[in-house]
């Protein structure tokens, strides 16, 4: 299985100023090419481009070496990198591009299987609502687009730590016609709830907020689902 990592790298100015030169990349292989190509018809064997590129890949395969967060790459030696690869395999290529002025390594590797450990196996339901952006089973509340301005960086930032905790769990998509915003999340009864209510009040005494107690719902849908197993309800990896 190919899988590909991009990791954001650490070069010291030496192994930067490296990378800024290393544009002849491409010609440098078709150069070697050129050179293979014609070293073999001299010796009276009969080149082709797909053993060429095989050959060349098998060169460049040699060089690559992961030990931790430091990637060994041709020429310019070990680099720091910002994290280590996920996938365990044989690297197949790595390459290196500049966007925004970082450098980043695209990791390409055959790896034996998908890491399936969890990190994290905490369940929120999210209801997008009209008040809020969203809200979420935990009473977090994420405000509409202009809050969401005023906030960008810090709401960058709680995305990325929510990636990083949650990273190889599911989502369970909440079916578009099971009530949410109507289904009371203390005892299950149904109510209708016009846009313009925005407190459920139930007669079993339950009384909410109707974003949360449609987020608690989603998360008690999701939690009943996976506990039960059921992956054709909206299970998606």
């Amino acid at each position: 299985m190919l899988l590909v990592h991009k990791v954001r790298l650490n070069p010291n100015n030496k192994q930067r100023g490296y990378f800024e030169r290393a544009s002849g990349t491409a010609r440098f292989a078709y150069n070697w090419a050129l050179a293979e190509w014609q070293r073999q018809y001299e010796a009276g064997e009969k080149p082709a481009e797909a053993a060429l590129r095989k050959q060349l890949n098998s060169i460049k395969r040699e060089q690559y070496s992961v030990n931790g967060k430091k990637i060994k790459l041709p020429k310019v030696g070990w680099i720091n990198m910002a994290e280590s690869v996920r996938f365990t395999g044989q690297i197949k290529s790595v390459t290196v591009s500049k966007i925004a002025g970082r450098w980043f390594a695209a990791i390409l590797v055959d790896a034996d299987a998908l890491p399936h450990n969890r990190k994290n196996h905490a369940v929120v339901g999210v209801d997008l609502g009209v008040k809020a952006l969203a809200v979420m089973s935990d009473g977090t509340v994420v405000e509409g687009a202009k809050s969401h301005c005023k906030n960008l960086k810090k709401l960058r930032y709680l995305n990325k730590e929510l990636s990083r905790r949650k990273r190889g769990s599911k989502v369970v998509i909440y079916p578009r016609f099971r009530p949410s915003s109507k289904l009371c999340s203390a005892c299950g009864s149904i109510q209708d709830m016009p846009l313009s209510k925005r407190a459920f009040i139930c007669d079993c005494g339950n009384r909410i907020d109707r974003d949360l107690n449609a987020a608690i719902n989603i998360k008690n849908y999701a939690v009943s689902t996976t506990a039960c197993g059921d992956d054709s309800s909206g299970l998606l990896p």
